[in-house]
């Protein structure tokens, strides 16, 4: 596997990337072909193992050649082949770049070692692990004692979010048990019963949880359904605590999936900083300076419509204002420092 250190890419602003971990059959290539075939209008560039397996609209495609598909939506869909080091290098070599990289890992992968090889292109690149999405077949997992039930579970430890897949094939006695057993494994994951992966991109990948500035919105709002997963965003002029924001990340409800927006932070008043939750994995990193508009915190939260409690959310935000009283300011360079220690120790 060639080093990341000997083949340089092209600097831009660092792409996102998610991680698609899950046992043979289940369902990864059914959700990776809803990624491609989605109307999110984003530059997405998708890795796959199996180039022929991912069933592409012949409609949408408007270019393609032996080891990539690009698509009318803005979608690339790239063979890895043997390497993955090079095709993540390909990909961000593109003019434009992604905006967002999706990358399928092998059923029998072994899902640490990939995230070793990101940490280390991390270094190199202008790129960042978002989040790993793992995925599990309801009807076929192995159970204790099977054949492959080892391997099966090894695709999991790693999950953010796990989709318990393919729950409309089994008794509900089946899919109680599988996912308590996947809430002892993985503790720390959301995890989401799905039927053919469908889950809105807004969990998995972020698309449509940005925050919006140029609407009104209102943390009093109700959160609104949609496809069983609720949506709530918390605006505040109050500028938040460091230490208070990493405490309150760590402790998120499990009903809450995943979490975007522009933070006013004690630490850069005068720059936005970037929030990013998925599952309990969160980052944050500087921004853009405010410029002429008051600085605000605007975040979105996605998550599911049961347990999912817009008061409680805004109570504890309000909770990490800076005015409180003795309260340290904290260097923002150490942000990013906390976020990679606390999941290398996972």
């Amino acid at each position: 596997m060639t080093s990341p250190a000997s083949s340089a890419a092209p600097r831009h602003p660092p792409v996102p990337v998610t991680l698609v971990a899950g046992f043979l059959g289940a369902g990864k290539t059914t959700f990776l072909n809803r990624v491609l075939a989605g109307e999110h209008g984003r530059r997405v560039a998708v890795l796959v193992n199996d180039f022929g397996s991912v069933s592409i609209d012949q409609d949408l495609i408007v270019a393609s050649d032996e080891t990539s598909v690009t698509l009318a939506n803005g979608c690339v869909c790239c063979s890895i082949r043997d390497d993955l080091i090079a095709a993540v290098r390909d990909s961000l070599r593109r003019d434009p770049p992604p905006e967002h990289m999706v990358v399928e890992l092998s059923g029998i992968a072994d899902p640490g070692s990939v995230l070793r090889t990101f940490a280390l292109m991390e270094k190199r690149w202008p790129l960042f692990v978002d989040g790993v999405i793992a995925l599990v077949d309801a009807e076929h997992f192995p159970d204790t004692g099977e054949p492959h039930h080892v391997l099966a579970r090894e695709q999991l430890v790693l999950a953010d979010v796990v989709l318990l897949n393919k729950t409309d094939l089994v008794p509900s006695e089946r899919v109680a048990l599988l996912r308590e057993r996947i809430v002892g494994w993985v503790p720390t994951a959301r995890v989401v019963e799905t039927v053919l992966g469908e889950v809105p991109l807004a969990l998995c990948l972020g698309f449509g949880a940005e925050p919006d500035h140029e609407r009104t919105l209102s943390p009093e709002r109700d959160s609104e359904p949609a496809h069983g997963f609720s949506t709530f965003t918390y605006r505040t002029p109050q500028m938040l605590s460091l230490e208070a924001l990493r405490a309150t990340c760590t402790e998120l409800p499990s009903s809450v999936f995943r979490a975007k927006g522009f933070v006013y932070l004690d630490a850069r008043p005068d720059h936005r900083t970037v929030l990013q939750i998925v599952g309990r994995r969160a980052r944050i990193e500087l921004g853009e300076p405010w410029g002429p508009g008051a600085p605000e915190t605007v975040i979105v939260f996605v998550g599911s419509t049961t347990g999912f409690d817009p008061a409680g959310l805004t109570a504890s935000f309000d909770a990490c204002a800076a005015a409180a009283a003795g309260r340290p300011v904290a260097k923002l360079s150490a942000a990013i420092d906390w976020v990679r220690e606390r999941f290398r120790r996972r």
